[in-house]
């Protein structure tokens, strides 16, 4: 699938913190939630990516 960066993503907030912001509000604790960003950037193999910004990104 295909998210639209433009309404998907905060650009303020690199691209770890855009995965953990809702795994936060939803209450989960600091360290479930970087053990889960972790894996979940591991799993589409962008960890290198993980302090970027939106904008730093290619398409």
């Amino acid at each position: 699938g295909m998210v639209f960066q433009n309404y998907a993503l905060f650009p303020h907030m690199t691209v770890a913190e855009n995965l953990a912001f809702p795994l936060s509000v939803r209450g989960m604790s600091k360290t479930d939630v970087g053990e889960k960003v972790k894996k979940a950037l591991g799993m589409v193999q962008l960890d290198t990516f993980a302090h970027r910004y939106p904008a730093q990104l290619s398409g």
